[in-house]
């Protein structure tokens, strides 16, 4: 059994413009000790998924669908109380958010922010959870770790602060950590140290990692599967080497394609063409269809089922030999 198993994860959002159906009923799961990677474009759903495994949605604008299952560790999460929530999340599944000062409160030492995570999960003492603080602010690669306990978030860097999150996410060696873009605001060179930081930790902890990003760099780094999302749905998955070097689905090519050659100097960047779908009128088909340069007929129809490790009709039986020279390498 996995780890996290997500089925039929939908996640709708109440917006004045009216209801944005943000994620539209995707599988996937994570194994243990595994690495998985969600990328996607801006807007494609990665977040909200994260924010559903923690149950974090905003309960007045965001809703899971009724039929949605999130199965972790054997046990089915997704209709437990917040009471009975608040055990898991921080405890067995922690989360490093993309903005770190966000996820830090301003007016409180970043000392007694870790050591309340500590104090909320574990029966140890005040001075027991500052001791461990401690030893968690020098396992993130923080020095001077006693004047470190007495700064507040501001008096820190991004690159200090993001790891100081890491060590609040994994204060409680949790068995799943979830990092939404914990690199995005970091420099080239922090970016490198933290992800190199999370994989020292997941070697030690043995734990499993979800990470949502848009750098293609960062997956290549870290991880051992990737789910590709457009629209709210799942477009691909397949382990990192296949996912770049045998992609299978239009638009995970179009992603591939579209990463700059350090060698070659060009006047225009590569884009896809077109934009995303309005996920409030969502396509009833492909949502990546409007922008598909193999875009058949049936694209619009319905949502193809899963062939060959992606969501594309190219590779149903049924249209296979009309299209067989668009299956090849352009």
């Amino acid at each position: 059994m996995s780890l996290l198993e997500v089925k039929h994860l939908k996640v709708e959002l109440n917006t004045l413009r009216g209801m944005v159906k943000a994620v539209r009923d995707i599988d996937f799961e994570v194994e243990q000790g595994e690495t998985v990677a969600i990328v996607g474009e801006s807007g494609c759903g990665k977040t909200m998924t994260c924010l559903s495994v923690m149950k974090l949605l905003d309960s007045v604008r965001g809703k899971m669908g009724e039929e949605t299952s999130i199965i972790f560790d054997g046990e089915e999460i997704s209709k437990l109380t917040e009471r009975k929530m608040s055990r898991i999340r921080g405890n067995k599944i922690g989360m490093v958010f993309q903005d770190p000062i966000k996820s830090l409160n301003p007016t409180e030492k970043i000392g007694n922010q870790i050591v309340d995570i500590i104090l909320a999960h574990e029966k140890i003492t005040k001075k027991e959870a500052g001791v461990k603080a401690e030893k968690l602010i020098e396992k993130v690669g923080i020095g001077d770790a006693p004047r470190r306990m007495k700064q507040y978030p501001h008096e820190l860097s991004g690159g200090m602060r993001q790891r100081v999150v890491i060590a609040m996410a994994i204060a409680c060696r949790p068995q799943l950590l979830i990092a939404d873009e914990p690199t995005t605001a970091l420099d080239v060179t922090i970016q490198a140290e933290i992800l190199e930081l999370l994989q020292e930790l997941q070697k030690e902890y043995k734990m499993s990692i979800l990470i949502v990003t848009h750098n293609l760099g960062v997956v290549a780094t870290i991880a051992d599967r990737v789910v590709v999302m457009y629209g709210g749905k799942i477009m691909e998955t397949g382990t990192t080497e296949e996912i770049f070097h045998e992609p299978r689905h239009p638009y995970t090519r179009a992603l591939l394609e579209i990463i700059p050659e350090a060698e070659e100097r060009k006047k225009k960047l590569p884009v896809i063409p077109g934009t995303p779908p309005n996920l409030i009128n969502p396509p009833q088909g492909c949502p990546f269809i409007a922008r598909c340069p193999k875009r058949m007929n049936i694209c619009g129809m319905s949502f193809p089922k899963k062939n060959e490790r992606c969501y594309c009709y190219l590779y149903d039986e049924r249209c296979k030999r009309e299209f067989r020279s668009g299956l090849k390498d352009e």
